[in-house]
């Protein structure tokens, strides 16, 4: 059997991670107590990043940028309607797109799916072995020691960093932003219109910032520095992480 090339794997890629997100969704979204304790954790995650990163939010030019990873990835609410986009524009995907958009969405998946693991992981040392009443950073920290997942908390931020870089690149293309404004009034009819706008939010911040480098660099550094502070019994680990 001849090798599948470099665009067809990338098409499996973004299969495989849609099925894990499928998986991991159903059996979520089946537990009520766990639902009601991932929002309450989501939403303390989300409040920690716009802190954490409070300058670049209220930066013009990186304030979109933090607000779409913010709202789109850590934001305490169900996308179960998106979800269901990307599966029913699966084919049609893997039909049109070029191998650098799929990369870009299979990035985007196995982030998803990999916070997703994270989270549910999270939850389980917070409220199961913790028994956490209330949510702070030093309950925070414990359960993250817990969860002894220090090289999947590193892989996150990286995936974070690979994510914005592909966005970064496929936005400087006057063809995808055209192709996307284009697809606005189709997506819609064909029910498609969480993942378009979903899409549209991405690609306009990034195009908003005029070059992420700086953007990236930035958060990247401050998440490695507050994954190490964690693991290494910091008594403040999420205070002034450029210090």
């Amino acid at each position: 059997m001849a090798p599948s090339s470099p665009r067809a794997r990338a098409g499996e890629r973004l299969g495989r991670l849609l099925a894990r997100n499928r998986e991991l969704g159903a059996a979520q979204r089946a537990d009520e107590a766990f639902t009601t304790r991932l929002r309450r954790l989501q939403h303390w995650q989300s409040l920690r990043l716009q802190e954490t990163h409070a300058d670049l939010a209220a930066d013009p030019r990186y304030g979109p940028g933090v607000r779409f990873f913010v709202e789109d990835l850590y934001a305490p609410k169900d996308f179960a309607d998106r979800d269901a986009d990307v599966e029913r524009a699966f084919p049609y995907m893997v039909r049109t797109l070029p191998r650098g958009a799929l990369d870009t969405a299979g990035d985007a998946m196995g982030l998803y799916v990999l916070t997703r693991e994270l989270d549910a992981g999270m939850v389980e040392a917070l409220w199961d072995t913790l028994g956490a009443d209330a949510l702070d950073g030093a309950a925070y920290a414990e359960g993250y020691r817990i969860c002894e997942a220090r090289d999947a908390r590193a892989e996150q931020i990286d995936l974070i960093r690979d994510l914005a870089g592909r966005l970064d690149g496929l936005v400087r293309s006057p063809i995808v932003l055209g192709a996307l404004r284009v697809a606005r009034r189709p997506a819609q009819l064909a029910g498609l219109g969480a993942l378009q706008d979903f899409l549209e939010r991405g690609v306009s911040a990034f195009h908003h910032m005029g070059g992420s480098q700086e953007f990236v660099a930035t958060i990247t550094r401050r998440e490695h520095t507050i994954l190490e502070r964690i693991f290494t019994g910091h008594p403040a680990p999420f205070a002034d992480p450029d210090a």
